[in-house]
């Protein structure tokens, strides 16, 4: 075997990679579109229940935000300015760190919202190419077929 005949054997198995890689690729996003497509609730449903799930996840780390406050400020009563101070950093902290996980939230909830939309206009168009050519073919087979019986 030649030195010739060995690049060309990584050469064809570096592309069934990049194929194999690619189909998968295109296989996970048709999957996702399809996921959101088929979906037993409606687009506007999930955004919606995406939209609450932020909300809610936003409240409830502010609620664990504010017990944490409230076990520090109680445990802090007896220690004094070092443990107020502690105290404080924390709180802040927590809140910083719900208002954050909040925030993501959101954005992720944007996200996921504005790819629906997308994959839901790119299906419209595909679909209407699709049945823009369907009307088509018809239409030179019904006038191929009045052509030959004339």
């Amino acid at each position: 075997m030649s030195a010739n005949d060995e690049y060309r054997r990584g050469d064809y198995a570096g592309d069934a990679i990049r194929w194999l890689a690619a189909g998968f690729g295109l296989g996970m996003l048709v999957g996702a579109a399809l996921g959101v497509l088929l979906a037993p609730k409606s687009g506007r449903e999930t955004r919606e229940q995406l939209r609450e799930f932020a909300t809610d996840f936003g409240s409830r780390a502010r609620t664990m935000a504010d017990d944490l406050s409230e076990r520090a400020r109680s445990a802090a009563s007896g220690i004094g300015e070092r443990a107020t101070a502690t105290y404080g950093q924390v709180s802040e902290r927590a809140r910083t760190i719900a208002g954050d996980a909040a925030e993501k939230a959101k954005k992720v909830s944007t996200t996921i919202t504005e790819t629906a939309d997308t994959v839901k206009e790119a299906t419209t168009r595909a679909t209407r190419a699709a049945k823009e050519g369907y009307k088509k073919t018809v239409e030179e087979l019904r006038a191929k077929d009045e052509s030959s019986t004339e």
